[in-house]
């Protein structure tokens, strides 16, 4: 995992996809990564 070479690492899954998941979640794959922004820039 991650976890084992990264000290802050966050795991946000996505249901019902595969390996391909910008193709077959786009919509959620995007607000898990505006909610990883937005926490990156409250953070900073």
């Amino acid at each position: 995992m991650l976890s084992e070479v990264a000290e802050d690492v966050t795991v946000q899954p996505i249901e019902e996809s595969g390996h391909w998941l910008a193709e077959e979640q786009p919509d959620k794959v995007l607000e898990r990564l505006r909610e990883f922004t937005r926490a990156s820039r409250a953070a900073a």
